[in-house]
């Protein structure tokens, strides 16, 4: 299968993680996605970088909204678009590189100890996969996605979060999705759709829009990792994934 492999660093940040990705970036179609909002990148490398900044976001992807302070995931009121909105960076990527049938995102603060293993496990049968991916109590769609449950830290309160202020979905839904971003993947028609329903105005918290939107188009979703903390794709318990140096649990949602 033609993939590629992304890896979503912070110029700020680079210095602190690269070294976890070298023999990564030896992989065919390897790329480090560097938001270079803060200063130029100092960095000698044989492998694709592909740099940005907020700026190229918006002119890219014709955007002139700023982040709602009164979204509940941004209470602070300090979030740019480039992390509320963690698929503008992935569509960004793909308008220049339309060509892959997959396109792997991963946080810079992921490592795992047998990617080999890992890729090679992974099922191929989903549009959209992510660390987590859940629905609502309500949702019915979805056979391979679990329904948030009182397990988790948020239960069902994560839908009173989203949809927040200023995401804006087609008017249609009614079966809302979310999703935890440090790894995700998309098939290439799933990338297109979004982009698609971008450009016809639509956007929101990353987490819940990508996911609720494409189930709504009737793309197909699935969770990485299961509510039991164990995995349909790979072995959870012999491929070590981690993310800022733990195993993210279900519970933790």
């Amino acid at each position: 299968m033609n993939n590629c492999y992304c890896t979503c660093f912070n110029n700020n940040t680079l210095a602190d993680y690269i070294n976890n990705w070298s023999g990564f970036f030896k992989k065919e179609n390897t790329y480090a996605i560097v938001d270079n909002q803060s200063r130029k990148i100092e960095l000698n490398s044989n492998f694709n970088i592909f740099s940005y900044n907020e700026a190229d976001i918006r002119k890219n992807l014709n955007f002139t909204e700023d982040v709602s302070k009164r979204h509940f995931w941004n209470s602070i009121g300090n979030r740019n678009i480039v992390w509320f909105y963690a698929h503008f960076r992935m569509l960004n990527f793909y308008i220049s590189n339309p060509q892959y049938e997959y396109y792997w995102f991963f946080d810079d603060d992921v490592i795992c100890d047998d990617w080999d293993a890992f890729l090679k496990n992974v099922k191929y049968d989903s549009d959209f996969l992510s660390y987590f991916c859940f629905k609502s109590e309500s949702v019915l769609d979805q056979a391979l996605v679990p329904h948030i449950n009182n397990d988790t830290y948020s239960k069902q309160g994560w839908f009173d979060r989203f949809p927040g202020d200023k995401d804006t979905l087609p008017n249609n839904i009614d079966k809302y999705f979310g999703s935890f971003f440090p790894v995700t993947r998309y098939t290439n028609n799933a990338l297109k759709v979004l982009l698609q329903l971008h450009n016809n105005g639509y956007f929101g918290y990353s987490e819940g829009f990508v996911p609720t939107t494409l189930n709504n188009l009737n793309l197909t979703l699935d969770t990485l990792i299961l509510p039991d903390n164990t995995s349909r794709h790979y072995d959870t318990k012999n491929i070590k994934l981690l993310h800022k140096n733990q195993f993210i649990k279900w519970e933790w949602i």
